[in-house]
């Protein structure tokens, strides 16, 4: 059975997966693209903040302590949900169980639009940019990250099933679903080029601003063969782009 985004981490077999990768000292989102991240987004004091994606607040817990005037986390999972609302206690943060697909924006609310490791589940990229510059005041910053597309590019693909160190890449300009076993079942995910990414921005008033593939800073890894490993690939694309 290959699971729908919507429902992948409401099955509790991959949420306990997912939390306990999560746990790892050199797990790649801790090492690489968290770090990445905030370097990306800047000071997030005074800002009011939107999470798109939000999982179990994480990004949530860093606005509080960075001083944002506000957060909302929006995330298609109840169970992610429910984590975030139980380990963060801030007033400030509100919270909307809703299906990204669907999801709509509220006119100029935010001064930073955040997204991690979510939109390379999302069909509707261009509906959804619309709906983010849509929530953005002028000037206003989206933040995402996503797999690298030499990752998604490659249909059925693990990277359990590799050589440590490589990838296959395969059918790269080939934009669309590709089944990934991932987290111990198959779910869909998008698979598109940077450039998809960013004709979708411009096409919807948001200027590319930086962009990284998430070169590994070794100084983060505690085992050097598994940084060698994170070195050879990226597995990461990190954009922050700008309402226009």
């Amino acid at each position: 059975m290959t699971l729908k985004p919507t429902d992948f981490y409401d099955d509790p077999a991959v949420l306990s997966l997912y939390l306990a990768g999560r746990g790892l000292p050199d797990d790649g989102n801790s090492t690489i693209e968290e770090p990445q991240i905030r370097v990306m987004t800047g000071s997030v004091a005074g800002k009011r903040v939107l999470d798109l994606g939000c999982g179990d607040g994480r990004f949530a817990g860093y606005s509080a302590v960075a001083g944002a005037a506000s957060f909302h986390g929006v995330d298609g999972s109840e169970a992610m949900l429910t984590r975030a609302r139980s380990a963060v206690d801030w007033p400030a943060a509100t919270w909307e169980c809703r299906n990204l697909e669907q999801w709509t924006a509220e006119p100029v609310a935010y001064d930073l639009v955040i997204s991690r490791m979510t939109l390379h589940y999302v069909t509707a990229l261009r509906r959804l940019f619309a709906e983010v510059r849509r929530s953005l005041n002028e000037g206003g910053a989206l933040v995402f990250s996503v797999e690298h597309p030499m990752v998604t590019s490659n249909d059925n693909g693990d990277f359990r099933d590799q050589v440590p160190g490589r990838w296959i890449v395969e059918n790269y300009f080939s934009q669309g679903a590709r089944q990934r076993h991932w987290l111990g079942t198959d779910v869909w995910k998008q698979h598109r080029t940077i450039a998809d990414y960013i004709t979708a921005l411009h096409a919807e008033g948001l200027q590319l601003e930086s962009l990284s593939e998430g070169e590994p800073d070794p100084g983060r890894f505690t085992d050097p063969a598994i940084y060698r490993s994170r070195k050879s690939i990226p597995m990461y694309l990190l954009m922050k782009s700008v309402a226009v």
